[in-house]
């Protein structure tokens, strides 16, 4: 199986109670009370023990279970909001590969797992900067979270590295200016910097660099933060983005604001981005579909 890489992940609305484990799963077999040897890092975690005799704790707000890996120094810190740098890998109930970041970590945003995975949030939230662990927990907690459709318990290690420093927030990403420009699709967009050039077109693949928030702030996704542009087929971006991308430049820097009809509705179209989207986008290249293929064509 082709392991997904995190950086192409586009993303349980509420955190999910405890799981009932398959028939075939590792289970606990027995709790024991917290001791203060214990090394628990959030009390009132429990203590368990598997049938491999893997000592783990019972995470209390999601009955998910953990085992510290590596244990973080000093006092516990911990990542609440905005965007996570961590290290992760998600393997599946057969032990096969569904996700794993490239390289040494990757950048996770809250907000859009608060809307795609239950699990990777907790997990996030949960583990200490700094520590390691190794999650336990169902499909549904999983979500979306590296296309895996098996039932059954998945395991999640992670290493948390603290907060990304995520970029200035636009004053006007509610309310567009009164000398944005409207597109006859209800678009609308800014030009901040001219490029030069031809224009991309809808056989095109633009690479660019960009910032991604929600009319209310939430930044959801940033090439800028991984500090690696992306690649994006104008065929397959959402409707706004596909005709902004097409009125810009190589060298152009515009701010889009996408109404949710433009962009992944109202409910995020399981992407985890509901509502109306704000982007800042910069045009680096482009090329055609063929010649990218050709590029490619051996990765």
């Amino acid at each position: 199986m082709k392991t997904i890489p995190a950086a192409g992940i586009l993303i349980l609305l509420v955190l999910l109670p405890a799981c009932s484990p398959a028939n075939n799963a590792v289970v606990p077999i027995n709790d024991v009370a917290i001791t203060e040897n214990d090394a628990v890092a959030t009390p009132p975690d429990a203590v368990t023990i598997y049938k491999d005799g893997t000592r783990a704790y019972i995470d209390a707000k999601s009955g998910m279970t953990y085992e510290i890996l590596e244990k973080a120094n000093g006092k516990p810190d911990y990542v609440t909001d905005g965007t996570a740098e961590v290290w992760a890998k998600l393997t599946n109930p057969n032990g096969g590969i569904v996700l794993q970041t490239e390289g040494v970590s990757q950048y996770f945003s809250l907000y859009r797992m608060s809307n795609f995975s239950a699990g990777l949030l907790r997990a996030i939230e949960a583990t200490p900067i700094g520590e390691k662990r190794r999650w336990r927990m169902q499909k549904e907690a999983v979500g979306y979270l590296g296309g895996s459709q098996m039932k059954g318990w998945h395991e999640l290690e992670i290493k948390i590295f603290g907060n990304a420093v995520e970029p200035e927030k636009p004053a006007d990403l509610e309310h567009p200016p009164a000398d944005a420009i409207t597109t006859k699709t209800g678009l609308r967009y800014r030009v901040i910097k001219q490029g030069e050039g031809k224009r991309p077109d809808l056989d095109s693949v633009a690479l660019v660099h960009y910032n991604g928030w929600t009319s209310k702030g939430e930044l959801f996704d940033s090439s800028i933060i991984r500090k690696e542009p992306n690649d994006f087929p104008l065929k397959y971006v959402n409707a706004g983005l596909r005709e902004g991308l097409q009125l810009m430049q190589p060298g152009a820097t515009f701010r889009f604001w996408i109404p949710s009809k433009l962009a992944y509705g109202e409910n995020g179209d399981g992407l985890g981005i509901p509502g109306a989207l704000v982007f800042d986008i910069t045009l680096l290249s482009f090329k055609s579909e063929q010649e990218y293929a050709r590029e490619h064509a051996n990765e």
